[in-house]
């Protein structure tokens, strides 16, 4: 049974720098500029303030925010990196995607390790 929600454990490790995550209760997004395993700061470019009129700096506790994965990151990483995902928690959409993906990359595995020989149809 999959579940939407991620561990106290998962919530509360830092995020990766560059990546992109969002609140869980509030309408506020944006790219991680710094985390540790208690705060995340992210820069969030639809939030204007006196200093930056183009974005602002937020930061928020780690088990307020969830990670974005789009597809295409998704589809780059490795297969060991999605398995970590999974193991992380994820929302069931993304969990979805990934374990089709995974099931793909498997069955590629296959083929390719068991490839028909050249001119025998019957192998």
């Amino acid at each position: 049974m999959s579940q939407s929600f991620t561990s106290m454990d998962a919530r509360t490790q830092p995020f990766a720098v560059d990546s992109y995550v969002r609140h869980i209760d509030q309408d506020i997004q944006g790219r991680v500029v710094s985390s540790n395993h208690k705060d995340t700061t992210i820069y969030d470019e639809d939030c204007p303030d006196d200093e930056d009129p183009n974005g602002s700096l937020l930061t928020f506790r780690n088990y307020d925010l969830k990670p974005l994965h789009d597809r295409d990151a998704l589809l780059a990483m490795d297969s060991e990196q999605l398995r970590a995902i999974i193991k992380n928690g994820i929302d069931v959409e993304t969990q979805d995607f990934i374990e089709k993906e995974l099931y793909i990359r498997e069955e590629r595995m296959c083929v390719n390790v068991y490839p028909e020989p050249d001119g025998d149809p019957s192998y």
